[in-house]
């Protein structure tokens, strides 16, 4: 308990010293209503159904018009290619986070009448979470702009021969798959999962993943929340504190609220399906979803 106390003290103290680096990002707070649910069911979890976009949002336009890849977002993960799968490494958080975001996806694919057979994982990096997917029964296409990911992937999935046929790695952008002939309307689910962060042109970006998803199909976003509490979890505590994730990795002026995501997508062609929270346990080191959204969150869209 004393060693709990004192780590939360210099992340007090750390956040009390930056937070004059960051003046005035610390007042902003998202709230966003749940509906209630039986206990057991999905939406019991702190999940959102039948929440839709605002209707005066037009629909976005065919194709993007900006790129969404980010030179220095690009270069920063290109340093992480050889410690992707290693569970003790500066990837700890993403295999910890893992658990809860695979377990929020299966209730996704249990809701989808047929089951999904094509799964696209957009910033898929090392394959972290494509590997997962294809052991859910499905067919995955994992990208990302990173060779160097995209190679650390390739060798990974040979570790496991029963899912080597179920993963096609691509060292490509979402707009650069939608170019070519099997992009649009391919896939009957979109995963950007801890992405929509460190990219560029973000209505674009949620553009495209409209646009690679069958009518019908499924996006699903998981992020981080621009709040007072993920500014102090994600940044001062997990980068400049605890050092389990490399300082700089995080930005939380491009953290984005539930409310926003909701906006992102038009509401002409999309609707908010699920919302939940994946929330942390410190001393067990685990994820489990929950109805708190103050920091981590995962959304399911419905593509109309």
């Amino acid at each position: 308990m004393r060693a709990s106390r004192t780590v939360l003290g210099r992340v007090l103290k750390e956040m009390g010293r930056r937070a004059l680096q960051y003046d005035g990002i610390l007042t902003s707070e998202s709230h966003i209503a749940f509906k209630n649910a039986a206990p057991g069911s999905s939406s019991a979890l702190g999940m959102v159904s039948t929440v839709h976009t605002t209707a005066g949002q037009q629909k976005q336009e065919t194709s993007s018009t900006h790129s969404s890849v980010n030179a220095r977002e690009v270069a920063k993960f290109a340093k992480l290619s050889e410690h992707w799968w290693d569970p003790s490494g500066p990837c700890k958080p993403l295999h910890a986070l893992n658990k809860a975001r695979c377990e929020f996806i299966r209730d996704v694919f249990s809701d989808m009448n047929p089951a999904p057979s094509r799964v696209l994982d957009v910033g898929c990096g090392g394959g972290i979470l494509s590997e997962s997917l294809a052991r859910m029964g499905v067919h995955v296409t994992g990208i990302d702009v990173n060779a160097e990911g995209i190679r650390t992937a390739e060798e990974h999935k040979t570790l496991d021969d029963s899912i080597v046929d179920a993963i096609e790695y691509r060292n490509q952008s979402i707009e650069e798959l939608l170019s070519t002939q099997e992009g649009p309307n391919s896939h009957d689910v979109v995963i950007a999962s801890e992405v929509i962060e460190h990219v560029d042109a973000l209505p674009d970006f949620c553009s495209s993943l409209v646009l690679a998803t069958k009518p019908g199909g499924r996006i699903i976003i998981s992020t981080l929340n621009r709040t007072s509490l993920a500014y102090l979890m994600a940044i001062v505590g997990a980068e400049h504190v605890l050092k389990i994730v490399p300082e700089g990795t995080h930005e939380w002026s491009k953290f984005v609220t539930p409310e926003e995501i909701v906006h992102l997508f038009p509401s002409n062609s999309t609707s908010l399906d699920w919302m939940a929270g994946m929330t942390y346990q410190p001393f067990t080191d685990t994820w489990h979803l929950s109805k708190h959204i103050e920091v981590n969150y995962i959304a399911s869209f419905i593509v109309h």
